[in-house]
């Protein structure tokens, strides 16, 4: 790469890609996506739970200004829910430096903290993308599509 390594690099929790990373770039800071973490909350805690204590968890996940703070906001969060033993919960809690805010604050990533614009783009793309389309295919459909986009602004 021109310019040297990434200070940082954001993808979601693929083991495959943290090997990679940690060997190409060993000096980059591997942050995971906030947003695909954030995401499973209601499908890995038990409805009852995500249900109650959702708004506590976002509030130690966003809403602190410095580790020992989440630390102990988190830990409130799951003694409460009664969620002290929960798998998941334990693994996100041992990954929190790599993505909890409060963890990545010395690491330079201009406001990002979620590969969710890339997602969104893919999944943009991924409509005029076939198999079966030439690349002049895919280039008519996007323009078509890049207009209709202008014609709803």
């Amino acid at each position: 790469m021109p310019g040297g390594e990434p200070k940082t690099i954001i993808t979601d929790q693929d083991a495959a890609m943290s090997r990679a990373i940690s060997i190409a770039f060993p000096t980059t800071f591997h942050r995971l996506c906030i947003w695909h973490i954030t995401s499973k909350f209601s499908v890995k805690l038990p409805h009852s739970a995500y249900k109650e204590y959702w708004g506590e968890f976002q509030k130690a996940i966003w809403d602190t200004g410095n580790k020992d703070e989440f630390d102990a906001k988190w830990n409130i969060v799951v003694t409460k829910a009664g969620l002290t033993d929960h798998p998941w919960l334990s693994s996100m809690f041992d990954l929190r430096e790599s993505w909890v805010p409060a963890y990545a604050r010395h690491f330079f990533a201009a406001g990002m903290s979620s590969s969710q614009r890339a997602e969104c783009s893919h999944g943009f793309f991924k409509q005029y993308k076939s198999r079966r389309n030439s690349l002049m295919d895919f280039i008519i459909r996007f323009e078509r599509a890049l207009s209709h986009q202008r014609q709803k602004c």
